[in-house]
């Protein structure tokens, strides 16, 4: 319907004019893409949970990063499963509209307007309209868009980010080397699957190349700890204490360098003697 509705409006004269007639239309379409993908992007799902449930906001607590890994950290499996569904849900939105848009017609070979949406779906994540442009890393996003569009590439990199994160327990690790293997993993399949004459397509490739940049950017603080063997580890389900609203608990429940233990009661009785 949404297909019919636009593209009808370029039928008669408009459609005849030099703009539309030399592809403009979709030319637009690919723009509303762009639009909708950016404004689902920025409806972030962490913050939302952590603002309508705890009403907290997430980016005041843990690594101060507003995904689904620190709400896990700070809130438990609960505040992190909800984020996920919500973003998962946002993305698939920005997907679908774009494959209904512009699509081919094969949801899992991704046409260029969902991976467009999906890029910029994951902008919106990271530096969100109403949010003051202080979002998460687009991790997730990034995998739900892979999970949508190019299922067998998703599948090779979800193995790779568990096996990592089992070894290590570290999600940014795993989430930085997935985001170096993506452009060489998503070449190979169109090289050696598709069987689309040795290439992913231009649009596909610099749109995979830029999301990894981003998203290995988007980490460098985690790297220089990694390298630095002071990035924190992290048990997914382990359950968690709701953080309370002050300074001193809120240092009890930052991100802390792995080995270093943090006394949640000495934190508490440091504040009752200053009150």
């Amino acid at each position: 319907m949404i297909k019919g509705i636009f593209w009808s409006l370029f039928e008669g004269e408009l459609g005849k004019t030099a703009f539309f007639a030399s592809g403009g239309a979709y030319a637009v379409a690919i723009i509303l893409c762009m639009i909708v993908g950016y404004l689902l992007g920025s409806v972030n799902s962490a913050i939302v949970v952590s603002k309508l449930k705890y009403k907290q906001d997430v980016r005041n607590y843990g690594s101060k990063n507003a995904g689904m890994t620190n709400m896990f950290r700070v809130y438990g499996k609960t505040g992190g499963l909800l984020t996920l569904a919500g973003d998962f849900a946002k993305t698939l939105l920005a997907v679908l509209f774009a494959e209904i848009l512009v699509g081919n017609g094969k949801f899992f070979i991704g046409s260029e307007g969902a991976y467009v949406a999906g890029f910029f779906c994951m902008l919106g994540h990271i530096f969100p309209l109403y949010y003051k442009f202080k979002g998460g890393k687009g991790v997730l996003v990034t995998a739900t868009t892979l999970l949508l569009v190019e299922p067998v590439v998703f599948a090779a990199l979800f193995v790779i980010f568990a096996v990592i994160f089992l070894g290590s327990k570290m999600v940014s690790l795993a989430s930085v080397m997935c985001a170096l293997l993506l452009p060489v993993l998503v070449d190979s399949y169109y090289k050696v699957l598709i069987g689309q004459g040795g290439a992913a397509g231009a649009i596909r490739m610099i749109i995979i190349f830029l999301t990894a940049g981003i998203v290995v950017f988007m980490h460098r603080a985690n790297i220089k700890r990694i390298y630095n063997g002071e990035e924190s580890k992290m048990e997914l389900f382990k359950k968690k204490k709701l953080p309370e609203s002050s300074d001193e608990i809120e240092e009890a429940v930052e991100e802390k360098p792995r080995g270093e233990k943090v006394d949640k009661n000495t934190s508490r009785k440091k504040l009752r003697n200053k009150k």
